[in-house]
């Protein structure tokens, strides 16, 4: 396990060579949890502040909105939480004590649709801007449906080992700085690569459920 004050270099340094490599481009960063206080976020955010990110994200471990509170109140660099989070904390505490600038939401995590909508209807309510956490297959049509036009989609790029489960399925196409919409089908459309899941050491399927997926969600180049 790396010491704090290493975790605190290798940031400077990753965030540094980002904004080296794209000076005027939109640029956040994900902590994922790494630094545990939040004096260590607070101390993290003054080094990085003149790179200007577009926000800081997973800045400490969930379930303590008020160590948010305390960031945020203290940084001049967008905070952004909610990601893989659920329950009674999120996202009302988070919302309640105006922690962030950018709530996180995650159909996978938030209680599916009805729980996601749910989540947005609290979000628009208290003036807070939405982004949601990877699944773009899904978050890329569901929140247009919600009504939620205007927000970042967050894709993996393919081949880095970000979010492998999608690599074989549609990619996104941009036209001046937007994502055009994805092919149309059936309810979220392929959204499962069957070729990628059976390579993975650890899948055991004793019941056959892979093999009942509908072929309108299979995507991939196996899955044609």
């Amino acid at each position: 396990m790396r010491e704090p004050y290493q975790n605190r270099l290798i940031l400077d340094h990753q965030e540094s060579a980002a904004r080296e490599a794209a000076p005027n481009d939109w640029i956040g960063f994900d902590i994922n949890m790494v630094l545990r206080t939040s004096a260590a976020v607070i101390e993290f955010e003054n080094r990085i502040r003149d790179l200007k990110l577009g926000w800081i994200e997973d800045i400490v471990p969930p379930g303590n909105a008020h160590m948010v509170a305390e960031v945020r109140n203290a940084s001049k660099t967008p905070i952004a939480m909610g990601d893989e989070q659920g329950g009674s904390y999120h996202p009302e505490a988070l919302l309640t004590l105006k922690a962030v600038d950018v709530i996180r939401v995650d159909a996978t995590t938030n209680g599916g649709i009805t729980g996601l909508q749910r989540a947005l209807n609290l979000a628009k309510e208290a003036h807070v801007k939405v982004a949601p956490h990877m699944f773009p297959h899904i978050h890329s049509r569901l929140l247009p449906i919600l009504g939620w036009h205007d927000v970042p989609i967050e894709w993996g790029v393919p081949g880095t080992g970000v979010h492998p489960m999608d690599d074989g399925l549609e990619q996104p196409k941009i036209k001046d700085g937007f994502m055009e919409p994805l092919q149309s089908g059936l309810g979220f459309g392929k959204i499962v690569d069957l070729s990628w899941i059976k390579t993975q050491k650890e899948v055991t399927d004793p019941d056959g459920a892979l093999e009942d997926i509908p072929a309108d969600c299979l995507g991939g180049g196996q899955n044609s």
